[in-house]
């Protein structure tokens, strides 16, 4: 019990159940009490907006918005985002020529255009949600509550990751390579968020950074392809 905050842990396994069963289970919800949505990214934002709100509520205190943008610190911190989105696109590249050249399976870069020529309600919705929301959700739920629950740093980092890809491809329901194929790179990058948020415990900065990289990661990786 020494390695772990005991309300901490709570608030983790809280967020993570939150995260999961909405995320998974918010139609069949919908399905019971007859509610019917025509426009499925409708539903989808709902589902998530109501997620992102629920963990505020439960992390608030580990999101004050004034450690990010005070005065002294604002261009500094967006600097620092600015920095680590990349040095997230540089690591995803990284993992994909390493495995590239190991050969036994080779990871995505997993990254999507979220602006169509055509911008529409649907296509706004869809960047909100798989640019904003779940970016917050993941930073908040994973490098934040792990960084913050268990107090030694290697392990708060590894569970993090682990946990992550857990996350990811326990609903997939593919082959054991196939499924690692496609969480490693993402579970790395959460173990890498987690090691930054233990030792500047500004969570702002890593959400900032993950939207950048989820927003514009595709057009950096241009650079190393």
């Amino acid at each position: 019990m020494k390695n772990i905050n005991t309300y901490e842990i709570f608030r983790l396994i809280a967020s993570i159940l939150i995260y999961y069963l909405i995320s998974n289970y918010f139609n069949v919800v919908l399905s019971w009490l007859n509610i019917t949505i025509n426009e499925s990214v409708i539903i989808t934002f709902i589902k998530y907006l109501l997620i992102v709100i629920l963990i505020y509520i439960i992390n608030r205190d580990a999101l004050n918005i004034k450690a990010y943008n005070s005065k002294n610190k604002r261009v500094t911190n967006l600097i620092f985002s600015i920095g680590l989105f990349v040095i997230l696109v540089l690591i995803n590249f990284l993992i994909h020529m390493i495995t590239k050249e190991i050969g036994t399976f080779i990871t995505p870069y997993g990254f999507n255009n979220y602006f169509p020529s055509i911008f529409n309600l649907s296509s706004a919705l869809n960047l909100i949600v798989e640019c904003i929301l779940i970016p917050f959700l993941v930073i908040v739920v994973f490098p934040v509550n792990f960084g913050k629950a268990i107090k030694k740093e290697f392990t708060s980092v590894v569970l993090s990751g682990i946990c992550y890809g857990l996350f990811l491809g326990l609903p997939m329901h593919l082959g054991f390579m196939e499924t690692l194929s496609l969480v490693l790179t993402p579970s790395i990058i959460i173990m890498f968020l987690t090691y930054i948020y233990r030792h500047n415990r500004n969570a702002w900065i890593l959400i900032i950074s993950f939207i950048l990289y989820k927003m514009l990661g595709v057009y950096i990786m241009r650079y190393f392809t």
